[in-house]
């Protein structure tokens, strides 16, 4: 079992913490000491990246070799506003709270706004939100 504070985040205390390697993720190999993130703040974003334990740019290098076949596929359509976002999050995995201002501009409804409050990655800004994570495991 891991969660998402064993992974190395920038500052001393985090930088060298030890990650696996699979298919599907890069999941932290110590088991958990605290049910906390990080103190220093910059940890936050390295750490609060959802089950696969990558960022939406590590996902894009990870999965890049599938996203370049995915292209080639007859009838691709990169403009289509679902293969757009999917490029930009493979993992599809990012969290948006439902009360975000980019729903109000949008006008959006009520299931618009919570198609992405499940998600793990980015759901505990420091802004926001407490020390205390969401205690999601990372099962690779």
């Amino acid at each position: 079992m891991a969660y998402e504070n064993g992974l190395p985040g920038v500052s001393a205390a985090t930088s060298n913490l030890p990650v696996g390697s699979t298919n599907l993720g890069v999941p932290p190999t110590l088991p958990p000491i605290t049910n906390s993130f990080s103190s220093d703040p910059d940890d936050r974003i390295k750490q609060d990246v959802g089950y696969d334990g990558m960022d939406n740019a590590a996902e894009t290098d990870k999965f890049g070799a599938s996203l370049a076949a995915i292209q080639t596929l007859s009838g691709f359509n990169s403009s289509a506003e679902l293969n757009a976002n999917f490029f930009k999050d493979p993992s599809s995995d990012d969290y948006n709270f439902f009360r975000d201002d980019d729903y109000d501009s949008g006008d959006k409804k009520t299931l618009d706004r919570y198609r992405f409050y499940n998600n793990s990655e980015g759901n505990s800004p420091t802004e926001k939100f407490t020390k205390t994570r969401t205690v999601e495991d990372i099962l690779l």
